[in-house]
């Protein structure tokens, strides 16, 4: 059972990711690349607090905080699936290769909240409304 929720409400072209946790509450806009966005799932992905291996965190250089979707994440158009769908920093659309991006300040601080790291303790919900 999943200890965290992240909420993606998409629209159009951005949407609005929402966490709470304790005293944590995130509400941010956040985008995806719309030429490989993954399908919508209600029931939510089981996701793990980890790290990048590919990617670079845009202050410290080490490995990017991201929130992994875990295995066979199916985009929306086709059957192709992806093992590499991450919640990770961004400033935009450009900033994603199929993943969910938001502001680096609203992903660290949900990153940090997500205890223990590398567990499937999160479950993520994403719904298309528009």
């Amino acid at each position: 059972m999943a200890t965290f929720e992240i909420i993606v409400r998409r629209r159009g072209k951005k949407g609005l990711l929402t966490f709470s946790h304790g005293d944590i509450a995130v509400s941010t806009t956040c985008w995806w690349d719309p030429q490989v966005k993954i399908e919508p799932n209600s029931d939510g992905y089981v996701a793990y607090a980890t790290r990048m291996h590919t990617k670079k965190d845009s202050v410290t250089g080490d490995k990017r905080p991201g929130i992994w979707l875990g295995k066979d994440v199916k985009y929306a158009r086709g059957t192709k699936k992806s093992n590499a769908i991450f919640i990770h920093e961004g400033k935009n659309a450009a900033w994603s290769d199929g993943c969910i991006v938001a502001v680096r300040a609203d992903v660290m601080r949900m990153w940090n909240a997500i205890t223990p790291k590398g567990q499937p303790n999160v479950l993520v919900k994403v719904f298309d409304d528009g």
